[in-house]
């Protein structure tokens, strides 16, 4: 889907932010095409098509004053990657998102994620500076000149601290992760993709006393991150047979009733994944799926599985078409 419809839809869902991230390169993400892109491009000279996404999802999100986008951007891609233990790539970093804002991203995130500290990253390049201390660092520098910029921070996926201690973006917060997060603007927005997760597909149930748990530890509420897509623990749920063989529904199930109270926002990660059969899911699948899971968003408590599926789909043949016209139009 392009952005510019995108932009059209989401305020509709009352999905208010469009996230745009730049990971790693492109499709097939193959270690051996990651290699040789890694060569030409890098974070401090990203391949050109994301900073044209950047600057039209902006331009197009500022027509739409109830949508904000936010910029995912890692420092630490390919060969030419900033360097934090120099001064000069620290700037640059910083620079770099400030140029973003200045597109009119309404927010930045501080992009560490599954490839620093092990994947193909795995190379130390996340350790030229505490993790802390970089966030802190580009916090004071956007705040500086921009303080309504939301600042987040997506942790590493696994990052080892000695030989009785790992943390991540998953699972519980540990005494090393805690001092991390205790020492950071409490505005900071920090994900998290749940107790168990498998590439940040939710796999088991989130439940209360597990959420209060990780509160507790961080200091804040978590921005959950929610990968939709198929797999072991995927977020698409199950395919309802009385509602027809398309039938895609969210997981509801895995996530508890009161989001508002446990978290300061939800990420929901689209992408083009397939079913088990090994066919693409349609556009209208993903649409009526997004519309179904912003139902249950705003209004858990009164989820019906069934008529939330009918809604959702009525709801898509109807509006899309239109706004399929309107964009011709324009």
């Amino acid at each position: 889907m392009r952005v510019d419809d995108l932009v059209a839809v989401l305020p509709l869902l009352k999905i208010n932010q469009l996230g745009l991230q730049y990971h790693q390169f492109s499709h097939p993400r193959t270690k051996e095409k990651m290699l040789e892109l890694a060569k030409k491009y890098s974070s401090k000279n990203p391949m050109p098509p994301f900073m044209t996404t950047v600057q039209r999802g902006c331009r197009a999100a500022q027509s739409n004053e109830n949508l904000d986008t936010i910029v995912y951007y890692s420092p630490f891609h390919g060969d030419n990657y900033f360097d934090f233990s120099k001064a000069e790539d620290r700037k640059g970093y910083l620079d770099m998102l400030l140029r973003f804002v200045g597109m009119g991203a309404a927010g930045v995130v501080i992009d560490y994620n599954d490839w620093v500290f092990s994947g193909i990253w795995g190379d130390g390049r996340g350790k030229k500076m505490p993790m802390d201390e970089v966030v802190r660092y580009i916090y004071a520098g956007i705040k500086a000149k921009h303080p309504a910029t939301l600042v987040f921070w997506t942790p590493p996926s696994r990052y080892r601290v000695n030989e009785n201690e790992e943390w991540g973006y998953r699972g519980e917060v540990t005494p090393h992760y805690a001092k991390i997060l205790q020492s950071l603007p409490r505005d900071v927005q920090v994900f998290w993709t749940g107790p168990s997760t498998a590439n940040a597909l939710i796999a088991t149930q989130i439940k209360q006393s597990a959420i209060e748990s990780w509160i507790r530890g961080a200091g804040r509420k978590p921005f959950l991150w929610i990968n939709v897509g198929s797999g072991g623990g995927d977020f698409f749920g199950h395919l309802s047979l009385d509602l027809g063989p398309d039938a895609l529904l969210p997981a509801v199930e895995k996530l508890p009733r009161n989001m508002r109270r446990y978290f300061s926002g939800v990420h929901l990660n689209y992408s083009v994944y397939r079913r088990k059969d090994s066919n693409a899911f349609t556009r209208d699948q993903f649409n009526i799926h997004g519309a179904a899971t912003a139902d249950y968003l705003w209004n858990p408590a009164a989820w019906d599985e069934i008529n939330a599926y009918k809604r959702a789909k009525c709801f898509v043949s109807v509006m899309y078409p239109l706004l399929q016209r309107e964009q011709e139009v324009k």
